[in-house]
């Protein structure tokens, strides 16, 4: 993390705010590509709400979506070189992207948090690549996020 030039993360909340990702948030030498849900069209919101309910997480429709849109308002405090765009995309898993590597989180039915495996893929590799095209995907058609306030968003870039 600490030699990457660029990091991009998609994500389901926003929770990837300790060591060593924070770290990252304001230095100015390294982009920062985020992508969140778009939460003004929740329908993969309410389904994964409803699965990480089952598993015995006490955690409601309204909790996951308060704490996406409390994550962009934090991000936006920070001085570093960051782009959040809200994607509206089936909830796959959690992708962190550097120069190097690729660290793919699926998301499964029954699983959650710390439950969830990581898998971790070098650059060039098949995985990495299809990872790397995925984002890229996702991007070109994600708006940009607004700080301006609550489902505010601002127009492609």
């Amino acid at each position: 993390m600490k030699h990457a030039k660029n990091l991009r993360f998609c994500t389901s909340c926003g929770n990837f705010f300790d060591p060593p990702y924070r770290e990252c948030l304001n230095k100015q030498d390294i982009l920062i590509w985020i992508l969140l849900p778009d939460t003004s069209d929740n329908k993969w919101i309410k389904i994964r709400t409803s699965e990480v309910s089952a598993s015995g997480v006490g955690y409601t429709e309204k909790a996951f979506i308060g704490a996406i849109e409390s994550n962009i308002e934090f991000l936006y405090t920070y001085k570093g070189l960051i782009k959040i765009k809200l994607y509206d995309y089936i909830h796959i898993g959690r992708i962190v992207l550097t120069d190097r590597v690729a660290y793919f989180s699926p998301y499964l039915v029954s699983t959650y948090g710390e439950d969830v495996p990581v898998y971790k893929y070098t650059v060039n590799s098949t995985k990495y690549n299809w990872i790397m095209r995925l984002f890229h995907e996702m991007w070109s058609i994600a708006v940009f996020a607004s700080p301006l306030g609550k489902n505010d968003k601002i127009s492609k870039q």
